[in-house]
């Protein structure tokens, strides 16, 4: 009786520090916590609101006029090469130009196919759905987790007077110097 007692009580414990800790969350990194003063914070309308629409309608406009490309194709078009492409993964490319494995795409020279950036991230989404779950198919999840830009705003800035506002807006700015 006294060691079935024993492992009654542990076996409690045991479930109560899994349960308990289910329950509170996930715990915060350590590289995080050692980071004493950069607490989260929350800036309430960062981005004024008339700023905010005037920005959407510029967003709007640059789609229809020229849209977005990915950051992999702006990085290509201005002749950014890595050091290091790959950290092993790469294999010669077939001769049709594509590669024999979905998660893998071609080098910027079409020699080698390579894993792309964070590919570890994107690869949960496409193939669990994500935190929700979508049920898409699998060339619209791996549109929604490319990235996309279009670099203009500090060569032209002046063609687009909402962003230099945002630039120059006080709430913005002082949020900005504090992280």
């Amino acid at each position: 009786l006294g060691f079935l007692s024993i492992v009654v009580i542990l076996l409690s414990l045991l479930a109560y520090k899994y349960f308990y800790s289910f329950l509170k969350g996930p715990s915060t990194p350590i590289h995080y916590s050692r980071n004493e003063g950069q607490e989260a914070f929350v800036v309430p309308e960062l981005i004024p609101k008339n700023i905010a629409n005037d920005l959407m309608e510029t967003v709007f406009n640059m789609g229809e006029d020229g849209g977005f490309s990915s950051n992999v194709d702006q990085t290509r078009a201005a002749g950014f090469k890595p050091l290091h492409e790959h950290i092993g993964e790469g294999i010669k490319i077939n001769d049709d130009g594509s590669c024999n494995h979905n998660f893998l795409f071609p080098n910027i020279d079409n020699t080698v196919c390579v894993l792309p950036q964070r590919v570890d991230i994107g690869m949960h989404y496409i193939m669990t759905g994500g935190l929700e779950g979508v049920k898409e198919r699998y060339i619209d999840l791996v549109d929604r987790v490319s990235s996309f830009g279009r670099y203009t705003f500090f060569n032209d800035i002046d063609k687009y007077p909402t962003v230099k506002a945002l630039f120059s807006s006080e709430s913005f700015l002082k949020s900005a110097e504090k992280v």
